[in-house]
């Protein structure tokens, strides 16, 4: 009864193995693999074989393999249909449709002798042959339970009706249906083909739909507080609302808060809600005073740290934890401060140092804060990329193991993008020196902006290329363009996509009647829409065939086909019915004879399919002059010399 055991298997044999798991909820779930452990003994001898295909149209041909293990000297083969064979690997043709049961018995040098059998192994097909078969995941599950129904039908269906025993249905191949009520439910799959065969599937009691069981309280202690504490508020993401269906998570390092309710689904710009029972951020589990951190992200941005914006403009990175607390807080996530945040490497004074300090180093320069607008062209022009760091920007030199700070380093500027603008030597300068400062230590550079919480490090930009660090080199003046953010990208220019000009045609075939006869030779049948002109040589189309209009064999169908910007796909494609001897054309009432729906009096326009649809009217129903129709309906140009039909 645990997750993952070990197990010794004492005696030879093929075994097969059984998982069922189950959770707190009541829901489980159960695998079954057939014959997936063989365990042989020395010596031991165990039929086995495998054959490719085992599903298709007569003639079939099997290439069949011998699996067996041991150390077999003959084999035995007994295909099902009155053939047999001597050899160890094989190939056998099925020259008859059916299903067939194929055994091999082997034979060692001892006169030890194992036989495997496979019952209906092996199924041929009658060419246009229809075999309905579906499988499902899961088939059990608590509500809503969502289920992908697969097809695995053969014979090439063309059309699927599939009734899923909860009054509701699908035309697609391979459709998710989602279950709201508890029951079992038995499944139906019926699908044709262009030959005209039709096959039905049903699986009884197949799915079977739990509901959501009441939970069992139990006693865990915890050391800490259990009582959670409570957020709502608003997200902003670089200026804008975080979109719906975004997400806000709490975190705190060293802990695990992921629960029901952390992370949370946003709204639009908000997450989260007032009031005892609305749903809120939670956290619990952790000591008082804990520093919490919020993390944000929806489909256009990916998971980044937000700040806290406090009511007089303040950003802090933190919130404390207060249990039992309902806090309302103001999450913005801006474009300068990344979303990782390094921690400020604590560097030691050398050891083993005279203490004679090195000979400065100066730096001037600028800065640029990325802010997402930035791009390139192709001639690697940075666009939008000018030095733009703020008055109160302050920019630190470093060196990994060294002390370099100074009255000079860090320093703020003065002057919106640039710092080290004086004419002396040392005047607003950022100055490194230390001591025992070898040359060619490697500095880096950390920009502050007004409002963050720590420095980031800035990359040091050259021409087109962004480098980390920069070597000390004394007693020298040096001039540096740093960059903080991700670097600039080439815009990539989309690809136009061509509209097409015609939608696919929908063709039509199936059986008709008026006034409960069948419809004779001769009588007419036509599909409209409302504005639309769907006149072609087959709308209208004569019935050739006592009973039905259009021939699928012939490829001789009612045929819907209109211009791409014409017609909406799903718009409802009417029918009408005009016998022969009668004035007028009726309205008809259509039905799907593969599904279960009602009789309705419109089908949607499906682009690209052939529907089998079926037809009928009388003389009671709406009905309307050709000319009528031609006047307001626009489906069909009058001929110059139009009598009536």
């Amino acid at each position: 009864l645990i997750a993952n055991p070990s197990h010794i298997y004492e005696n030879p044999g093929i075994y097969t193995v059984t998982l069922t798991a189950s959770n707190q909820n009541g829901a489980s779930s159960t695998e079954v693999k057939f014959d997936y452990i063989t365990v042989t003994g020395t010596g031991s001898l165990i039929a086995n074989f495998s054959g490719e295909p085992t599903t298709g149209n007569a003639p079939l041909s099997v290439y069949f393999t011998d699996q067996s293990t041991g150390t077999p000297t003959s084999w035995s083969w007994d295909f099902g249909d009155g053939q047999t064979d001597t050899r160890k690997d094989t190939v056998h043709v099925y020259n008859q449709p059916g299903l067939f049961t194929v055994a091999l018995t082997v034979m060692d040098d001892n006169g030890t002798k194992s036989s495997k059998q496979k019952e209906a192994y092996v199924s041929v097909l009658t060419p246009g042959e229809l075999i309905s078969d579906f499988t499902a995941e899961p088939t059990t599950g608590i509500v809503p339970l969502s289920v992908k129904f697969t097809d695995q039908s053969v014979g090439s269906p063309t059309l699927w009706s599939w009734d899923f025993g909860d009054g509701n249905s699908d035309m697609v191949a391979s459709p998710v249906h989602v279950y709201e009520t508890p029951g079992n439910y038995t499944v139906t799959l019926t699908v044709s083909n262009q030959e005209g065969g039709i096959a039905t599937k049903t699986r009884q009691n197949y799915l079977k739909v739990k509901a959501i069981p009441t939970p069992i309280p139990t006693l865990t202690v915890i050391a800490i507080p259990q009582v959670p504490e409570t957020f709502y508020g608003s997200v902003e993401i670089y200026g804008q609302p975080i979109s719906v269906g975004g997400t806000v998570e709490a975190r705190v390092p060293g802990y695990t808060l992921t629960s029901q309710f952390n992370p949370i689904k946003t709204a639009k710009g908000v997450f989260g809600k007032t009031g005892t029972f609305s749903p809120k951020l939670q956290v619990q589990g952790i000591p008082v005073g804990a520093d919490i951190e919020f993390w944000v992200a929806d489909e256009e941005n990916s998971q980044s740290r937000a700040y806290i914006k406090g009511d007089d403009g303040t950003l802090k990175w933190t919130q404390p934890f207060e249990p039992g607390k309902e806090c309302e807080v103001r999450l913005v996530m801006t474009g300068g401060q990344p979303s990782v945040i390094p921690l400020i490497p604590i560097t030691s004074i050398p050891t083993g140092c005279p203490g004679v300090p090195s000979i400065p180093m100066t730096f001037e320069g600028d800065i640029h804060i990325t802010n997402g607008e930035e791009y390139l062209l192709d001639n690697a022009s940075c666009q939008f990329c000018a030095p733009n760091a703020g008055l109160g920007t302050t920019v630190e030199a470093r060196i990994e193991g060294a002390d370099v700070l100074g009255p000079s380093n860090p320093v703020t500027l003065t002057s919106t993008g640039y710092f080290g603008g004086g004419n002396s030597s040392w005047t607003d300068k950022l100055v490194i020196q230390g001591r025992c400062l070898p040359d060619n230590s490697n500095i880096t550079f950390w920009v502050t902006a007004p409002n963050w919480q720590r420095p980031v490090q800035a990359a040091i930009k050259e021409g087109s290329t962004y480098l980390k660090d920069t070597p000390y080199l004394a007693a020298n003046e040096s001039s540096v363009h740093l960059w903080v953010g991700p670097e600039p990208t080439v815009i990539p220019t989309p690809t136009p996509r061509p509209t097409p000009e015609d939608w696919a045609p929908q063709k039509f075939y199936g059986k008709a009647e008026f006034n409960g006869y069948p419809l004779r030779v001769g009588d007419r049948v036509m599909a409209t829409t409302e504005g639309v002109d769907l006149n072609s040589p087959t709308n209208p189309l004569s019935v050739q065939k006592f009973g039905e209009y259009g021939d699928p064999v012939g490829n001789e169908m009612l045929i819907v086909e209109v211009p791409y910007y014409a017609l909406n796909q799903s718009a409802p494609i009417n029918f009408w019915i005009k016998p022969q001897g009668f004035e007028y054309w009726y309205k008809a009432w259509v039905k799907n004879p593969l599904s279960s729906d009602v009789w309705k009096d419109n089908y949607p326009f499906t682009p690209s399919s052939i529907t089998n649809l079926d037809i009928f009217s009388n003389d009671r129903e709406e009905f309307m002059y050709f000319y009528d129709i031609v006047t307001t309906i626009k489906n069909v140009i009058l001929p110059a010399d139009y009598t009536g039909w």
